[in-house]
């Protein structure tokens, strides 16, 4: 068995991809985001790539520039 090329651009889709993303609470992706910037130390304007695993819960929420 072969995978296709560029598998990655369709693995983290469809219905669970997309469950999961509804089932976790913005609220809650927030704080995972935050406690991975801090206790990484990571100030702004620096980013964090957040690597797939996933729907993409992480990467989608972005933090609000004051």
């Amino acid at each position: 068995m072969t995978a296709p090329n560029e598998w990655w651009r369709t693995f983290f889709s469809g219905p669970m991809a997309d469950g999961w993303l509804q089932a976790v609470p913005e609220e809650h992706t927030r704080q995972e985001a935050d406690f991975a910037q801090e206790v990484l130390g990571v100030a702004p304007p620096a980013r964090l790539l957040d690597v797939p695993c996933g729907g993409g819960r992480h990467s989608a929420w972005s933090r609000p520039t004051s």
